[in-house]
């Protein structure tokens, strides 16, 4: 790892991560206003809005009742959409975009090699991973807070949760990575990733909607990320760990073998 690169990569997108990563916290804050109103007409809304739980969250976690309303900051579609610009905004910017610009001829002149710089990036987005992940925690908290149900929450299982958004976001980073190491214009990346990230989504929402199609969802992370099941065991599920674990993990190995063998900057 380059401390200095580092240093560079933390002064120029801390802000932007820092903003991008309040999403889940915000959400988590307006569903704690809007809760105690909406309990009350539970069973209608519930009736209403059946189809579109089911189809952007699944059935098997009740998002009308205290332990699954507070679950929204960690899978609504807005942070799922916040964790994946997280994601790509220092490959895109601190790779693809300096990849154009020419920056990396000068980097390739220098003591850094191609492994080191990408093992930096890599390394950059721990911290940002653990900020995302204490956002959701956050947002749930504030939520619950606001609502005055802090206290029925299952404060454990949502630790567990918080811990596979981490997973989850490491996942979409490396993602990015990858792709942007094989793309040569920023602007291919980000359309490579945009289209991969609707597929993978589409995916896990057609495997929660159809039963004949429940195998989608082990193509997909969106899929290993089963909130209802850590809400059911307060622990994170071992198949969920390791999936998004060792795939993150194989995508970094990928992003560093696949610069390497650039012949050009």
């Amino acid at each position: 790892m380059s401390a200095p690169v580092f240093r560079f990569l933390l002064r120029r997108h801390a802000v932007t991560l820092l903003l991008v990563g309040m999403a889940p916290a915000l959400i988590g804050a307006v569903v704690g206003i809007v809760f105690p109103s909406y309990s009350g007409l539970r069973d209608t809304l519930q009736a209403v809005a059946r189809p579109f739980q089911k189809l952007f969250f699944g059935d098997q976690l009740d998002i009308f009742s205290v332990s699954g309303a507070f679950t929204l900051p960690f899978r609504h579609p807005l942070s799922i959409l916040s964790m994946t610009l997280g994601g790509a905004i220092p490959a895109l910017n601190s790779l693809s975009l300096e990849r154009e610009r020419g920056g990396l001829y000068l980097l390739m002149a220098s003591p850094i090699t191609r492994t080191r710089y990408i093992l930096t990036m890599v390394a950059f987005q721990v911290p940002v991973a653990l900020w995302f992940a204490g956002s959701t925690l956050l947002g749930a908290f504030v939520g619950a807070s606001l609502a005055g149900v802090s206290h029925e929450v299952p404060w454990q299982a949502y630790g567990c949760l918080s811990a596979q958004t981490a997973l989850l976001y490491g996942w979409f980073a490396m993602l990015s990575l990858v792709l942007c190491v094989l793309a040569e214009e920023r602007n291919v990346a980000g359309r490579r990733l945009a289209i991969l990230v609707f597929l993978l989504y589409l995916a896990a929402m057609a495997s929660e909607y159809w039963k004949s199609m429940t195998w989608l969802k082990w193509i997909t992370p969106l899929g290993w990320f089963d909130v209802a099941k850590t809400i059911h065991q307060s622990a994170v599920p071992l198949s969920s760990f390791l999936l998004l674990s060792g795939s993150a993990l194989g995508l970094a190995a990928l992003a560093i073998v696949f610069e390497n063998r650039r012949r050009f900057v």
